[in-house]
């Protein structure tokens, strides 16, 4: 009977081992697909993963790949204007989302959080852009994306001409992040806006 039982368990182990060498393999797959570029190959690599290994430990990373492979084949799609899409932007929010929602202590939650305002911003929807980098913020206090959303709160802003709204956003990363790259960038931005309400003064407006 003892014999039986370690059998059973040398089986099992055996059959886990395997299961994970093969979704490891896939999930790889994917990755060097996505990076060549090859965003339909990737997409595809993603959804056969998803559906056949549910209760994998990759599987935030694989829906966060899958997030950032839909993004892309919007865009690209998007920048050759054509007027049916094969992909919508909408299904990679939906897999940023559910990364989210599944996994919030992930490494990839805040960084997903990220994507769908960067979705939102890029399908012009500025209102969830901004509400979306808020919720960043504000759940991811101290992560290093939090001075890259307040940022993008102020290009939000810009685009809807809503200048003091922008001003006061860049102000912030300059006040709170003086030491990076983006603040320069921020410092940039102000110079730049308080030279276009100059303008706009002079000439009434």
């Amino acid at each position: 009977m003892k014999r039986l039982i370690v059998l059973l368990m040398i089986m099992s182990f055996c059959t886990v081992s395997i299961f994970a060498d093969q979704s490891s393999d896939l999930f790889d797959k994917a990755l060097a697909k996505f990076e060549m570029k090859k965003y339909k190959d990737t997409y595809k690599l993603t959804k056969i993963f998803l559906a056949k290994y549910q209760d994998s430990e990759s599987r935030d990373d694989v829906l966060f790949l899958q997030g950032k492979t839909l993004y892309f084949l919007w865009d690209r799609e998007n920048a050759l204007k054509k007027k049916e899409h094969e992909y919508n932007i909408q299904d990679a929010i939906d897999s940023f989302e559910t990364l989210y929602k599944e996994f919030p202590d992930s490494p990839h939650a805040p960084y997903s959080m990220l994507w769908i305002g960067t979705c939102h911003y890029s399908d012009r929807k500025l209102n969830k852009a901004i509400e979306t980098y808020e919720i960043l913020i504000k759940k991811y206090t101290s992560h290093k994306e939090t001075k890259n959303a307040l940022y993008k709160i102020g290009k939000c802003y810009e685009k809807k001409n809503d200048f003091k709204s922008a001003l006061k956003s860049y102000e912030l990363v300059v006040s709170n992040f003086s030491d990076s790259k983006i603040a320069k960038q921020a410092e940039y931005d102000i110079k730049r806006i308080k030279k276009i309400q100059e303008i706009n003064r002079r000439e009434g407006k």
